[in-house]
């Protein structure tokens, strides 16, 4: 293998990973995919070493030959679901089709060119306000609220989305949205004067959650990706911060009109739950808006909607009706809904967490979780409610990636495969890789010629990670 082979594959590796990166991939995944990459351009696993890091990913190639060092700096973090799915289902297809290397990076070239929203910008919008209205009718509050919490979310994800085309710091974005939401839902408030107490003013701002950084921080440090957890973990905190701060901001500014709001906040937690129909609703609402902004597959939309009511279903079932309470309920209801998930993904192709960070992100602690223990004397922290949950959600997703799951399990039933085949090596799928792609069946498989060659990435992968 020649020093400038050698240099094209790592920058093909380096820019797979950054792509991912830049898209909100866990580390775990990342890592993953370069290394499935690199066997598949035939680099020894024992020769690559990869450095990923918040802001950079870095490949080292070396041999007693050779030695190729390739980085490349991570200019932004969005949250793109899509270009994940892409990304993964172009790695198994190089393998599939055995690209070469020059079939790969126009394959890949062409993803970066076609990155963008797979919803248009009133669509996202609108599902934002979906999302929050959901948020609200699972929190307690009736359709009066959900409906302000709608109309209060609209201004401030458009501001939002307005200064992030600018080159405002994202934190200062993220601190005038919440306070341009929390504004409105205080006028609207006062202006239709509906009995909605405080849950307008809590729910409005919830499409600025940091939900998949914090999934993210959790399962790099269970993997010991401690430095890329670390940061994740603060990039966390800033975000929270910044979104106090900007509602705490509005809050003093409505204070002379509404004296009373931070008052309704408060007694909020006085509200009783909702039935299961309007929770599982509430949950799909929240699920599918968020899965929206998270710019998922459309393929997967109605999954993920699905999910979001399941989780919210079982949820409710083992906090009030079993007695849980709400922490153990999260648990419960994450657990189940990564297990149907490990099946669901061979149906619609996209990698798991696109599926189940939407599902269990609807289970943010409700403002009355802790009234409802304490009137039964019992104790509960709310913080801990979607720790357990996230907890759940990647036991799952580690028992699916151990050693025993991959060897038990088929090459082709562990990543999408395609019934359609080029003409011959390197040649191009009959399928595009654009978002849209339709999901493609894997039932009634012919003989796989790359079936042994995808068990030996799986295994090596598998072995790396043990």
């Amino acid at each position: 293998m020649t020093f400038t082979t050698l240099r094209r594959k790592a920058d093909l590796l380096v820019r797979t990973g950054v792509l991912l990166m830049e898209c909100g991939a866990d580390t775990s995944r990342i890592m993953r995919t370069m290394t499935r990459l690199s066997v598949h351009f035939g680099i020894p696993h024992e020769n690559l070493h990869i450095d990923v890091r918040w802001s950079l990913v870095a490949v080292n190639i070396s041999d007693a030959t050779h030695s190729v060092y390739k980085s490349q700096k991570v200019r932004r973090h969005r949250i793109d679901m899509n270009t994940m799915a892409v990304v993964s289902k172009l790695s198994w297809r190089a393998i599939s089709h055995n690209y070469d290397v020059e079939h790969y990076a126009a394959h890949l070239k062409d993803i970066e060119r076609g990155i963008g929203g797979a919803y248009a910008p009133w669509l996202l919008c609108l599902c934002a306000a979906i999302a929050c209205a959901g948020f609200c009718r699972i929190f307690g509050g009736g359709w009066e609220a959900a409906a302000i919490t709608a109309m209060a979310a609209i201004p401030g994800y458009i501001v939002r989305r307005w200064l992030n085309t600018t080159s405002i710091n994202v934190y200062v974005v993220i601190a005038t949205a919440a306070a341009v939401s929390t504004c409105c839902a205080a006028i609207l408030m006062a202006l239709t004067e509906w009995d909605t107490g405080g849950y307008p003013l809590c729910a409005c701002t919830l499409f600025i959650i940091p939900g998949v950084p914090l999934i993210n921080f959790v399962s790099d440090m269970l993997d010991d990706h401690l430095m890329v957890g670390v940061s994740r973990a603060v990039n966390t905190i800033m975000i929270v911060a910044a979104m106090s701060f900007g509602i705490a901001m509005a809050l003093r500014v409505i204070s002379p009109t509404m004296p009373d709001a931070i008052d309704r906040i408060m007694a909020q937690s006085i509200s009783g739950g909702t039935s299961y129909a309007a929770a599982a609703l509430a949950g799909a609402m929240g699920a599918a808006g968020f899965a929206s902004i998270f710019n998922i597959p459309r393929r997967a939309l109605w999954v993920v909607a699905i999910g979001g009511a399941t989780t919210v279903s079982i949820r409710t079932f083992a906090a009030s009706t079993l007695g849980m309470g709400p922490a153990l309920g999260a648990f419960v209801a994450a657990a189940v809904i990564a297990v149907i998930a490990i099946k669901v993904v061979h149906i619609v192709h996209v990698p798991m967490n696109v599926i189940t960070v939407p599902s269990v992100l609807v289970m943010v602690p409700r403002p009355d979780d802790n009234n409802i223990y304490a009137r039964r004397g019992g104790r509960t922290d709310t913080g801990s409610v979607q720790r357990r949950a996230i907890g759940a959600d990647n036991l799952v997703y580690r028992l699916r990636r151990s050693r025993a799951y991959n060897l038990c399990t088929p090459a082709y039933q562990q990543a999408p495969s395609t019934a359609r085949r080029g003409s011959g090596p390197g040649s191009p799928p009959t399928q595009p890789l654009h978002r849209g792609t339709a999901a493609l069946s894997i039932a009634a498989k012919p003989p796989n010629p790359t079936k042994d060659k995808r068990q030996r990435i799986t295994r090596i992968i598998a072995g790396q990670q043990k």
